[in-house]
């Protein structure tokens, strides 16, 4: 994960509204088990931003 946040900051892309907010508002029965569902979740994502962008697209729809 810190290589994929290293290359944002490397190419001045704006990570800074990824949130939990969501994830804090539900309820959760295994919250450790929930936590690595979202960090495995947020990866993916940051991946997808970064594919995006070599490819030359914006990182993400709302860009």
């Amino acid at each position: 994960m810190r290589s994929l946040l290293n290359y944002f900051d490397e190419n001045n892309i704006d990570v800074s509204k990824i949130s939990f907010n969501r994830f804090e508002n539900e309820p959760h029965e295994d919250l450790q088990a929930d936590v690595l569902v979202a960090i495995g979740n947020l990866i993916t994502s940051l991946a997808t931003m970064k594919a995006n962008h070599e490819a030359g697209n914006p990182p993400s729809p709302e860009e």
